[in-house]
């Protein structure tokens, strides 16, 4: 199992979701996440300090009850970005989170990353239809 861990002393990006099921507009969100703070890129292309990404994976409650539990979500993201990015990433688990609030200028910015339309409201019944992994979780008993 991938398990490298990320430097706690380095500047790190947060990416939070539910990721229900990680999919291309996820994977497209973190590329652009880590092309940000790449520091191999032009100085002016440079927007973030970050030079490895915490994704937080929030508890998921769906009315259809077949979510993904935070061990299979985890998998699915590992599988996709850990050729591509390894020890630049971790995957946690955290609660239910739903606002976040910060007070004075901290010494971090919250920003938002546009994604071509085709990605930005992704079919979800149909991701999870065609993921292996959201499939094998519905149908687990209904045989």
């Amino acid at each position: 199992m991938y398990d490298p861990k990320i430097d706690w002393t380095k500047p790190t990006a947060q990416f939070l979701g539910r990721f229900q099921p990680w999919n291309k507009g996820h994977r497209a969100i973190f590329d652009e996440i880590m092309r940000k703070g790449d520091v191999t890129t032009p100085e002016g292309a440079r927007t973030s300090r970050a030079m490895q990404c915490v994704i937080m994976v929030r508890e998921s409650h769906w009315v259809d009850s077949i979510s993904l539990t935070f061990e299979e979500t985890k998998k699915m993201i590992i599988n996709d970005l850990k050729l591509d990015y390894h020890g630049k990433f971790e995957v946690i688990q955290v609660p239910n989170i739903t606002n976040i609030f910060y007070g004075r200028t901290v010494g971090y910015d919250v920003e938002r990353i546009h994604l071509p339309s085709e990605l930005e409201s992704p079919n979800t019944k149909k991701i999870r239809a065609e993921n292996q992994y959201w499939n094998q979780k519905f149908w687990q008993g209904r045989e």
